[in-house]
């Protein structure tokens, strides 16, 4: 709409034209007011000593697109250390006035950093996504490879905000992108706009790509960004000029879905993906390994004082019983 208006307004009928100048003024204002608090929270997290980066929503906008209001998204995702879990914790729902979508107490704070998934901060209508990892999954998933030596920052509303280099931010998009089964063209756009503004480093984008064993999944990406943006690939890290079978079957059947309007994969095909676009067995074992014993945090209330490795082993007993229920249930 943004570049339709710009360029072409006066070959639109103007009904159009005004309904659009008003959705683009009402999602300035949504950006604005979000821009605002992840400002403010990034100086409090400064006055705490707590490391931080922010990424996706507006800083990738400014990134990838050159304004922060021109990207849509749900809430602001911050990237911590498991560690600082508790501090983090207690800032937001102390010093910021956030709420927990679920309260926790020490205990169970310890727990869930050890295993686990993003958690949500909400107030007035925004959102805030703690992420531990850059994707679910163990020890070798952890933001640590990459939030300590992140050293970047950008420039919204004359304030600098921490950010991850462009590279590390491909591969979160990646992931990301990877993990949800590509549901919305939307993602596709935001990396092929993220590579082409910023100009990758390939190399750098290989070493993290091995460290996180998805190479298959960048491939996957670059693919996407060619096929249906446009995007120029010099070369794939998996095979070259040309990606791997399976990331080609991939890609097409993707492309093939959003072609015909944003799709959303159901839960087994989104898990085959992403098991398919690991690179290697121990990856996909390691990967399924946590999908199976990651406790969540019923599981860590009901636990009373239990160690968390012994949730983690009682976990696929719990699911396995679950099923055996609903089995049962049906019959």
């Amino acid at each position: 709409m943004h570049q339709l208006l710009s360029r072409y307004e006066n070959h639109l009928p103007r009904k159009l034209v005004t309904e659009w100048r008003e959705r683009l003024r009402l999602h300035a204002a949504y950006c604005m007011r979000n821009t605002g608090v992840m400002l403010k929270i990034a100086r409090q997290f400064l006055q705490a000593n707590i490391p931080v980066v922010f990424f996706k929503g507006p800083v990738l906008g400014q990134v990838a697109y050159g304004d922060y209001v021109l990207r849509t998204y749900q809430d602001l995702d911050i990237m911590i250390r498991s560690e600082d879990l508790i501090d983090v914790y207690k800032l937001l729902s102390q010093g910021a006035g956030f709420k927990p979508m679920r309260s926790m107490n020490s205990f169970e704070l310890l727990s869930w950093a050890r295993g686990g998934r993003e958690f949500m901060f909400h107030h007035d209508g925004i959102y805030l996504d703690l992420h531990m990892r850059l994707t679910e999954g163990p020890s070798r998933f952890a933001s640590d490879f990459v939030l300590p030596g992140s050293s970047y920052s950008i420039e919204i509303l004359s304030r600098k905000v921490p950010r991850f280099s462009p590279e590390v931010d491909f591969i979160i998009l990646a992931l990301h992108g990877t993990k949800h089964g590509w549901p919305e063209l939307r993602m596709v756009g935001d990396a092929a706009f993220l590579a082409h503004v910023s100009g990758l480093d390939m190399d750098e984008v290989d070493r993290l790509a091995g460290h996180y064993n998805c190479r298959r999944a960048v491939d996957l990406t670059l693919w996407l960004g060619h096929a249906m943006c446009g995007l120029k690939v010099e070369r794939y890290l998996t095979g070259g000029k040309t990606p791997l079978p399976v990331v080609f079957r991939a890609g097409e059947h993707i492309a093939t879905r959003l072609k015909a309007g944003n799709w959303m994969p159901g839960k087994s095909e989104r898990l085959r993906m992403m098991l398919g676009l690991l690179d290697s067995l121990p990856a996909r074992a390691s990967f399924v390994w946590h999908t199976a014993t990651a406790p969540k945090l019923t599981d860590i209330r009901e636990s009373g004082d239990r160690h968390p490795w012994l949730l983690s082993f009682l976990r696929p007993f719990k699911l396995f019983r679950r099923r055996i229920r609903s089995w049962t249930g049906r019959r």
